[in-house]
């Protein structure tokens, strides 16, 4: 540009442009040829170092020095959890590190070349594996991955894997609940003299993708090179319960709701019989469906196992309980009397209904003084109850086992809804929000 500046203002003539450019051009090409790194450079670097170099030995100066090993955990998704078969399916990448006295050398020499690529195969590296695998023992890694070698002989390793691991499952909580996943790796050929295995960031979650099933809550690492080189990453998993409660709970709930309203329909209609066995059936089919999916695990018993089970408990008492009813109402209110227990049984439920028993019974206009007395005796007592017919009987059962059936049902499901969500084990939200 200043060229071009002289020539416009007249301080330089037109013969002396090109002999300026040349000299430019030569210029440039001397800088360039001192900084440019061709092919052949590193091609010679490669040939340089790998000729003589084997992956069969450690890159120790001596065989007693240990080979530190640095592995980050780079987590990029949670693929599955399957409680019935306790596994854990995570993809990511492991950052793997290391130093190898074998692969150094001088930029000078090699025109400035800081950095090269080697297919994975062709030099030592750690035989890292997962320990706890649930179907393959497989190495990290393929043949068709390159490492990073820089000039001072560290070397980068980020190998991609999709590792199935095995998890115990904890069900008790369950869709509460918050499992516990380790994935342990270890060095399996080397002994804690030959590698040791170190990590300083643990599991890093910056291309982490939320799965729709679980909520990653905390992770913890824990290198362990007491006897074997190892190194464990901890996975603690919350479980998402919306699809669990509006397709398994809701639907309990309103079944169950169905089994009270069997003692609000009248006996005499000769439907009460069936309409509680096709409840029963209809919780029992659902119940069925709901198994398919429910974890199977005889370690531990699930709160929601136990309510389901009651639940359907209920519903079988309540066709029990109907079929009695049934068989005291058809008897012959002339020649089955009516024992002392129901009269006693009446009694009660005609006193928490807060009536009077005249509106229900004819009392002998003799003993209507005696009436008024607090206790009264045997003889009386059975006096007052002369028009009691079995159907006051079948009705006073109806309501108390409307009512004991309503508070036992509202008991329990509250008990076993309180129990899950507030269960100890799950994770605060003081703690989600400090991990955010």
């Amino acid at each position: 540009m200043n060229i071009f500046f002289l020539y416009y203002t007249g301080t330089l003539s037109t013969t002396m442009i090109p002999y300026l450019l040349q000299v430019f051009a030569v210029l440039s090409l001397l800088c360039c040829s001192t900084t440019a790194q061709s092919y052949n450079d590193t091609n010679t670097l490669i040939n340089d170092l790998m000729g003589t170099y084997t992956s069969k030995v450690r890159p120790v100066e001596t065989v007693s020095e240990v080979l530190n090993i640095s592995l980050t955990f780079y987590l990029s998704s949670i693929i599955s959890f399957d409680e019935q078969e306790e596994s854990l399916t995570t993809a990511g990448y492991l950052r793997i590190m290391w130093k190898d006295r074998s692969l150094v050398w001088q930029t000078s020499q090699y025109n400035g070349v800081a950095m090269m690529f080697v297919p994975q195969d062709d030099i030592w590296k750690p035989d890292i594996s997962l320990r706890n695998s649930f179907s393959t023992f497989t190495g990290l890694g393929s043949s068709y991955q390159n490492v990073i070698v820089e000039n001072d002989g560290t070397v980068y390793w980020d190998p991609f894997q999709v590792m199935k691991s095995t998890c115990s499952v904890d069900i008790t909580y369950y869709p509460y609940d918050t499992q516990q996943c380790t994935i342990k790796l270890i060095a399996w050929s080397y002994l804690k003299s030959d590698v040791n295995l170190l990590s300083q960031s643990g599991i890093i979650k910056s291309h982490y993708s939320e799965s729709s099933t679980w909520k990653l809550v905390k992770s913890t690492f824990q290198a362990d090179n007491s006897e074997v080189a190892s190194i464990s990453y901890t996975l603690m998993l919350e479980r998402k319960p919306r699809f669990y409660v509006f397709n398994m709970i809701l639907p309990v709930i309103l079944l169950s709701i169905l089994n009270l309203f069997t003692f609000v329909l009248p006996l005499s209609s000769g439907e009460r019989a069936s309409y509680g066995i096709t409840v029963f059936l209809a919780l029992v089919v659902f119940l069925t469906i709901v198994a398919a999916e429910f974890p199977k695990n005889s370690d531990t018993t699930s709160h929601l196992a136990v309510w389901l089970i009651l639940m359907v408990s209920i519903s079988t008492l309540a066709v029990i309980l109907t079929i009695i009813e049934a068989r005291l109402l058809s008897r012959d209110d002339g020649n089955h009397e009516i024992g002392k227990f129901y009269r006693r049984f009446y009694g009660i439920v005609m006193f928490l209904q807060c009536r009077s028993c005249k509106s229900h019974v004819h009392r002998v206009k003799s003993k209507a003084a005696t009436s008024k007395q607090s206790v009264m005796s045997s003889d009386t007592e059975d006096e007052l109850y002369l028009d009691l017919k079995w159907k006051n009987i079948t009705d006073a059962m109806d309501y108390v086992f409307f009512f004991g059936i309503v508070f036992f049902v509202i008991l329990v499901t509250l008990i076993m809804l309180l129990t899950l969500i507030y269960n100890p084990d799950k994770v605060t939200e003081e703690y989600k929000s400090s991990q955010l």
